[in-house]
């Protein structure tokens, strides 16, 4: 029998707006699948014709919008994932999905960035949410003799402190042959510094079934991290999810409380980022060579909706061109993405 524990919420008013905030302290809770009867967002998801939060896409199906951005305000508790550990007193425990050593997990410096900082100038953003592209014929080289090759692509961490970053992985390691493809979810807060992966998921056949759905050509899933506190940001909890076409529903996959150990503060991205890739007499072709992120929103606290990133131009910068690739135009990137919405961008590697 599945036990399900709720989040606790407070109604809090700003500006003549009600607001749902945790009830006290930063606490782990969970929660439950409250979306398959929950009231679709009346302004930009009317807008933008969201599949509504609740809908099940049978495997092998595309779909023709993407999944209604979670919000914890409108759609309520989540569905814990399956195999989740929680303790008598219901509060979740930290679940590592296979993470990695600091070394592994952590190749620092990045030699290729592209991509967007967010900040919170005009608002205190709350949560952002995206489409992934997920390329599964993605191949990657072994450029640096003995070092393994990653892209992390496309990686998004919410401005205002958050304690997670939802990842994109493609990773070839050295003397490898192949390139692994994992869904990751890095840990800032709990994991100490600089964090780890908490969440490092095979992209499998089965996650695939549950996951994927091709959109706009491609095939894409759907992430979002979000706090359950409007106002201050910092020092709260968050709380990592993605669809579940299967369910019908966003699926939780990590809960972190406190404050960010990646030094950014305040700020967040929206980014296309490499390590170990390219080098300056070298930019590798890969296969299927574009990767986009879609429909990217950050949640607004005064209107309670999805807002694209694009709408509030002083709330974001551009980062790069940074590696020897994206600074002599061979990689090249577009945003918005020829045909689709604003708050889109593709990264050419070097090929759309």
């Amino acid at each position: 029998m599945q036990t399900y524990v709720r989040f606790v919420f407070k109604p809090r008013v700003m500006a003549g707006i009600l607001f749902l905030g945790t009830a006290a302290g930063c606490e782990h809770p969970t929660s439950t699948l409250g979306n398959s009867n929950a009231p679709a967002s009346t302004s930009f998801a009317a807008a933008t014709a969201w599949l509504p939060v609740g809908t099940k896409v049978p495997v092998g199906d595309s779909i023709f919008a993407a999944p209604e951005p979670y919000d914890p305000s409108k759609h309520g508790p989540l569905l814990l994932s399956p195999g989740s550990d929680r303790g008598a007193n219901g509060v979740s425990a930290p679940r590592n999905f296979g993470s990695r050593n600091a070394t592994e997990a952590n190749p620092l410096p990045g030699d290729g960035d592209r991509g967007f900082y967010w900040d919170q100038i005009t608002r205190p953003w709350y949560g952002a949410a995206a489409v992934y592209d997920v390329n599964m014929s993605l191949a990657l080289p072994t450029v640096w003799s003995g070092t393994s090759t990653w892209v992390y692509a496309p990686t998004m961490l919410p401005p205002g402190g958050s304690c997670l970053e939802a990842t994109q992985v493609y990773k070839r390691n050295a003397g490898g042959s192949t390139t692994g493809k994992f869904f990751g979810i890095w840990d800032f807060c709990e994991s100490g510094t600089p964090g780890q992966f908490d969440v490092w998921e095979s992209q499998d056949p089965a996650w695939h079934n549950k996951h994927v759905r091709t959109y706009q050509g491609k095939p894409t899933y759907s992430v979002s991290i979000t706090t359950v506190n409007t106002g201050s940001t910092m020092g709260q909890c968050w709380y990592g999810s993605i669809y579940d076409y299967l369910a019908g529903g966003w699926v939780q996959k990590l809960s972190r409380c406190g404050f960010p150990t990646h030094y950014w503060a305040y700020t967040g991205w929206t980014m296309w980022e490499s390590h170990f890739l390219m080098h300056s007499t070298f930019c590798p072709t890969l296969a299927l060579p574009s990767i986009r992120s879609l429909d990217i929103v950050l949640y607004d606290p005064y209107t309670a909706s999805p807002t694209p990133f694009t709408d509030y131009p002083s709330d974001l910068r551009q980062n790069g061109p940074k590696g020897s690739c994206w600074e002599n135009g061979i990689y090249t990137f577009d945003s918005p993405v020829p045909g689709l919405s604003a708050n889109s961008w593709r990264a050419n590697t070097p090929n759309p």
